[in-house]
């Protein structure tokens, strides 16, 4: 199961409209997964047009957002996951049954949060980190 600290799957997964499929990991930013119900779930299609709609909060971070279909990773739809480019996992932030998911801006925050962080400098930040 995908948790908040954990990695995503050193995997690729095809995307609707892509020619190729998107690394989970290795992306240059963060990325926002959307786990959906399935491509023909019409609350599913609903929210990923308003988030694309307004995907600035997230694109101006470099974020990308990458549709993931059950079975694709370990977390129950709907459900939206933020991760940094290598893969760690900031936020997993699920759903009700009728599709209610954070906004765009919610989830823009989240990404610009992961944006910031400098590995080399301070490693990564968190509640599930503790300095001492």
């Amino acid at each position: 199961m995908i948790e908040v600290g954990g990695m995503l799957p050193p995997e690729t997964r095809a995307q609707p409209g892509a020619e190729s499929g998107v690394s989970l990991r290795g992306l240059r930013g963060p990325q926002v997964l959307v786990a959906v119900h399935s491509p023909h779930c019409d609350g599913c299609r609903n929210y990923l047009r308003k988030l694309t709609a307004n995907a600035m909060p997230i694109t101006e971070w470099s974020g990308r957002i990458v549709v993931v279909l059950p079975g694709d990773v370990a977390v129950t739809p709907p459900a939206v996951v933020v991760a940094d480019e290598w893969g760690e996992v900031y936020a997993v932030m699920h759903g009700a049954p009728d599709h209610v998911l954070p906004s765009a801006a919610e989830i823009g925050e989240c990404v610009r949060f992961v944006a910031i962080q400098c590995p080399e400098c301070e490693g990564p930040e968190g509640p599930w980190r503790t300095v001492r």
